[in-house]
């Protein structure tokens, strides 16, 4: 290896330790007080604002709870790779908190063919919902991340932004950026990819922009597509317009028909995943439009925590991590940097024998 790409590599690992310190454990941040959602017309005039009024060069980065519970400044420049995958390690986001989210700003994903599929060598996971936002499911679910602490990426489908209701549907979008959660893209109408002409496909994809242009004031850069069905053609007209493309690999809600299948399936993904040669963790998709999904939420963060009071009597097991965002997916090709996950692990096993010590009868 060259001396510039290890110098690369050790910038790109020094910039994501102190992007991801401080990471996501099950129920280990300390929660920050919510405001009411936006009600239809504030959110008329919150629209007109954001389409109207760029950010400023100097916005403020979004603040970061740490496991105290102090508030820290989330680094305003998320150096790595760009979205095709050449090494970049100089461009920053401008100072836009939001920036690694958005389409355009320096890719995080070391994938030449801007597709992530998701698997991980450590015990991290980071929940993800597609086909919402729903009207009568998401706001529960959201109340129930926020209960749990956990952060999740949402991947919307932009008629959902149409029609009738379509401002409560905006509204839940505009709480999904407030709260913490990525946004990202699902198409507009949510069709089989690999059906469509290359026309079709960008048609489709410059409705759903628009729409969440329209309510978010920036376009996500991050893409998955529907069902997961993906030719040469849509991978080609994805990368052509800057997207970054999320699969999955832990799916509890294959042939769940209630919440106790939902669960019971994640609990059996876990343990298959222990053995898999490619590491335990992974990204897990769940739909916010499912209510027997929504349901098992608190469940199954009860499971990882049982698992983790179960590992801390194990001398060397690392904890089960969950993520607040893709970044630890996204970043890097084949490991997160040591430094990385031990600061992590110290910050979640702290957090651990707390609980563990007051579950204990």
């Amino acid at each position: 290896m060259s001396n510039t790409g290890t110098a690369r590599k050790i910038a790109v690992a020094l910039a994501a330790l102190v992007a991801l310190i401080g990471g996501g454990l099950v129920a280990r941040r300390a929660a920050e007080p919510r405001g009411e959602p936006a009600r239809p017309a504030d959110l008329e005039r919150s629209i007109a604002d954001r389409t109207t009024s760029p950010a400023p060069d100097n916005a403020q980065p979004m603040p970061r709870i740490d496991v105290a519970g102090a508030a820290t400044a989330q680094p305003a420049s998320a150096n790595g790779q760009e979205l095709d995958g050449t090494a970049d390690g100089s461009r920053d986001d401008g100072g836009d908190a939001r920036g690694w989210r958005e389409l355009g700003a320096p890719a995080l994903t070391s994938a030449r063919s801007g597709l992530n599929r998701g698997f991980s060598r450590h015990r991290m996971l980071h929940f993800t919902f597609d086909d919402g936002p729903d009207v009568e499911n998401t706001p529960h679910l959201l109340d129930l991340l926020a209960e749990h602490r956990v952060q999740a990426t949402f991947f919307v489908v932009g008629k959902q932004l149409t029609g009738p209701r379509s401002l409560e549907r905006r509204a839940l979008i505009q709480r999904m950026e407030d709260e913490g959660h990525t946004v990202a893209v699902h198409t507009f109408n949510h069709p089989d990819l690999t059906r469509l002409s290359a026309q079709a496909i960008e048609e489709d994809l410059g409705r759903v922009e628009t729409s969440l242009e329209a309510t978010l004031g920036y376009r996500p850069g991050l893409f998955r597509p529907p069902y997961g069905r993906r030719n040469a053609q849509s991978l080609g007209v994805l990368r052509g317009r800057g997207y970054t493309q999320v699969l999955w690999n832990i799916a509890p809600e294959d042939g769940a028909r209630s919440t106790a299948d939902v669960v019971r399936a994640f609990r059996n993904a876990l343990d298959r995943m222990e053995g898999h040669p490619r590491g335990p963790g992974g990204i897990v998709i769940m739909h916010d439009p499912h209510s027997t999904s929504v349901e098992a939420i608190p469940e199954i963060m009860a499971e990882l925590q049982a698992r983790n009071c179960a590992l801390l009597a194990r001398d060397g097991e690392e904890l089960w991590d969950v993520t607040e965002d893709l970044r630890p997916f996204l970043m890097y090709e084949d490991e997160v940097p040591a430094p990385v996950i031990e600061q992590r692990q110290r910050e979640i096993r702290s957090a651990a024998h707390e609980r563990c010590a007051s579950a204990t009868p």
